[in-house]
């Protein structure tokens, strides 16, 4: 999960053994696509112990990387808090947060559109991911803190248009 509890600053040894499975498994399933089931079970072993090896030396930057979507998204969400008209929950391990827009009563598709012509911001309408997400927006959490609170800022005055 790429946001958990703030206790815990590293992976813990049955996160880490998740992860090197899940290389491990997505390794197996890319080999098993290709057709090459008959590759030797060494192969898949040293994957294990290299996938390892990579996640332990490259676990500072995971959680740095971890600790800043954390601060994006917690910058987000108490910004969106306070705006009128919409309201979003946070998301727990993705690197995106839908944004409900069901109260100004327009179609997502509709606001988006209103929303990058007036203020400049992009955000992408969410009916097309099934019934719980009609009337969402998605906004990337990817963008720099300084883009992301400047968005936030555009998308609340954009807000305040609507409210007159």
């Amino acid at each position: 999960m790429l946001f958990r509890s703030e206790l815990d600053g590293r992976m813990d040894v049955k996160q880490k053994r998740a992860w090197i499975d899940l290389l491990v498994r997505a390794r197996k399933d890319s080999y098993k696509r290709w057709g090459k089931e008959d590759i030797h079970r060494g192969l898949f072993a040293s994957f294990e112990e290299e996938a390892e090896g990579l996640l332990e030396k490259y676990l500072d930057e995971v959680e740095a990387m971890r600790a800043e979507f954390r601060a994006r998204r917690d910058r987000v969400v108490e910004m969106i808090s306070r705006m009128p008209l919409v309201r979003c929950t946070p998301p727990e391990g993705s690197m995106f947060l839908m944004i409900d827009i069901r109260e100004t009563g327009l179609a997502s598709e509709d606001f988006a559109f209103r929303l990058v012509e007036a203020e400049g911001v992009s955000l992408l309408p969410c009916d097309g991911f099934g019934p719980s997400a009609i009337g969402h927006l998605r906004l990337s959490l990817s963008a720099s803190m300084e883009r992301l609170v400047e968005a936030c800022r555009r998308l609340e005055r954009f807000l305040r248009g609507l409210n007159r």
